[in-house]
């Protein structure tokens, strides 16, 4: 992995914490993520039409990758309902690594060298440590919100693999990436209009402003990880991606005034630790 695409991934990674950070300040989670994908849909459309259709062979992941999107956005959106963002998002992330890492070992044989596993397992402790970052550490998050965090994980891993084989099949990752998240748009456009069909076009209106930018950063934060992972090893850059947990701590510390304490240091240790030899190891 080179430098260029380790700083690329971290910026995506601010990106993704941004726009998940938008959708739990929201009052309503499931009508957040829906706007976000609407937009996002949206905003790929000038582009498509000069880019034109998808690559055949990268169809069968397309369908895929937006069949687990749903997934992921559904669980996601009753995690952050039944739990906060500074367990959820960790949690939800943070175990989407070594998911991913089993999954690619099991169904496409791709093993990790000892140094990255190591890079992963740090990372992976780092974000736990950020979840048991308060004055005491108890494991008080609700059996719910961990349920649908660990769910939420799973459907990360799962349309992580589907997208990096498509990225690389379609052999244009823009295209790729830009096919996705219109399909995704428009997928989940539809539960949006049957739960909110009183009250759609005036959340719109309403919170218009807030789609665009969660909608914008959701699209170059995934536009980023897909070109890096037809790039580099799926598992690493999915991996070094979970740093967005720390930029998610940073904002809970700067928007809800929590406490950057001696736990949260030793994590972000852990993890730039963990990115260091995830970087080596490619």
């Amino acid at each position: 992995m080179t430098t260029t695409i380790l700083l690329a991934v971290l910026f995506a990674a601010f990106c993704h914490a941004c726009w998940n950070a938008l959708v739990k300040f929201g009052n309503d989670r499931f009508f957040g993520l829906v706007m976000i994908a609407f937009f996002s849909g949206v905003l790929t459309l000038p582009a498509l039409f000069l880019l034109g259709l998808p690559p055949v062979n990268a169809l069968p992941w397309l369908t895929l990758s937006v069949i687990f999107h749903i997934g992921y956005t559904y669980f996601l959106s009753q995690a952050y309902t039944h739990g906060d963002l500074g367990q959820i998002y960790p949690i939800s992330r943070g175990s989407a690594p070594l998911i991913t890492a089993l999954l690619s070992l099991i169904i496409f044989n791709e093993m990790l060298s000892l140094s990255g596993f190591l890079g992963i397992l740090l990372i992976i402790s780092g974000v736990v440590i950020i979840a048991f970052a308060g004055k005491k550490f108890t494991f008080n998050i609700k059996g719910k919100a961990l349920f649908y965090a660990l769910c939420t994980a799973f459907f990360t891993a799962c349309y992580t693999l589907s997208d990096g084989q498509g990225s690389r099949a379609s052999e244009d990752p823009i295209i790729y990436t830009l096919w996705l998240f219109l399909l995704n748009g428009i997928v989940l456009i539809i539960p949006g209009i049957i739960k909110y069909k009183t009250t759609l076009f005036q959340g719109i209106r309403q919170y218009w402003r807030s789609g665009v930018m969660g909608g914008l950063m959701q699209l170059i934060s995934y536009g980023i990880a897909i070109w890096a992972m037809s790039q580099a090893s799926i598992v690493l850059v999915a991996a070094i991606r979970e740093t967005s947990v720390l930029f998610a701590m940073f904002l809970s510390i700067v928007f809800l005034k929590e406490k950057f304490n001696m736990m949260r240091i030793i994590a972000c240790l852990v993890i730039l630790s963990g990115v260091l030899l995830a970087k080596l190891a490619s």
